[in-house]
């Protein structure tokens, strides 16, 4: 039986104290057909003397290491660059993955060119607890319009990954999809933070592809730390970015003018308040384009988020009466 090359792509920086259990990960995989690549950006503490450790015994293992720190998103272009395989999977330097990870997830992809992409459920853990992410039903195929939808405004498939360090994805695609700065008015640099850049990949791949796969098993696992690169940031400001990046994929790629206004419901309800981002009041979602002029909203959809947000208020306000009366 034939198994096409696989690329798993670790990107690391100063990331010592987890590098070992990402590497020993994507050695145990079953598959065979495989290579590893570690791209270190200038780490400053003992990250790229535990690489060469592992260069040396296993010949699957590639290690570089960049000249000047090029920032984690343009770090992770550096690691599709040399990937080789037909198919790649990020895997970030403080995550693991199951060892049967790339065994199962390949078959979706593999002489299926109307799947773009695969993931998996994922554990989310740390030293105390772990939870699960990212379970959206049964193992199979779901159409990319719904990902992208459901993305975009919510929907019945929960809440879906922006990482793409629980997907395996064609080689191709990350190197055309991985949009390295996107433009906007608030001074932020994607390029420097990676959320949004990573959520792209998924939403550009969907356009090109019929459907998505899902394996209904935590084959991922994400390591919830205090470096942890979208911990660094606050949950409205991280928000507030995949939501420059939507706007810009809704502009310039997907121009459905009924999702679109659906989704300026979804801005105005969170946004519209005098936001404070780069030192810039934000007054108006419409600022969240950095191309379109035109600005609708969907007035009934707006009313529905209210009635929903305030029905979970509600909801909790119960939960939590009744639990102190336990």
């Amino acid at each position: 039986m034939f198994y096409p090359k696989v690329s798993i792509l670790i990107p690391t920086y100063n990331s010592a104290k987890f590098v070992s259990e990402a590497i020993e990960s994507a050695l145990n995989q079953t598959y065979k057909n495989l290579e590893i690549i570690v791209v270190d950006n200038c780490s400053t503490d003992d990250t790229f003397k535990i690489l060469k450790k592992f260069e040396s015994k296993f010949l699957n293992l590639r290690i570089y290491q960049n000249v000047n720190n090029l920032g984690p998103v343009r770090n992770w272009q550096r690691c599709i660059e040399y990937a080789t395989g037909e198919f790649s999977k990020i895997l970030f330097s403080d995550d693991l993955i199951d060892n049967t990870f790339v065994v199962k997830t390949v078959p979706f992809l593999l002489n299926n060119d109307k799947v773009g992409f695969v993931f998996t459920g994922t554990r989310i853990f740390n030293e105390k607890s772990s939870r699960n992410a990212y379970f959206i039903g049964n193992s199979g195929i779901y159409k990319s319009i719904d990902f992208i939808w459901n993305s975009l405004i919510g929907g019945d498939l929960g809440p879906l990954p922006v990482s793409p360090g629980n997907a395996l994805f064609r080689t191709c695609d990350l190197k055309k999809n991985l949009i390295l700065e996107i433009p906007n008015k608030f001074g932020i640099d994607f390029g420097q933070l990676g959320m949004g850049n990573d959520l792209l990949i998924y939403l550009l791949t969907c356009i090109d592809y019929q459907y998505f796969a899902f394996i209904n098993e935590g084959l991922a696992y994400f390591r919830d730390h205090s470096n942890c690169l979208t911990l660094s940031v606050d949950n409205y400001q991280c928000s507030f970015n995949y939501n420059v990046a939507r706007a810009f994929f809704l502009d310039k790629y997907f121009q459905d003018a009924k999702l679109k206004t659906m989704f300026n419901s979804v801005l105005i309800d969170q946004f519209n308040k005098g936001l404070i981002i780069n030192r810039k009041k934000v007054n108006l979602a419409r600022d969240f384009y950095s191309i379109g002029k035109q600005f609708k909203y969907d007035k009934l959809f707006f009313l529905k988020i209210k009635f929903y947000r305030f029905r979970l208020f509600l909801i909790n306000k119960v939960l939590r009466i009744f639990n102190r009366n336990e």
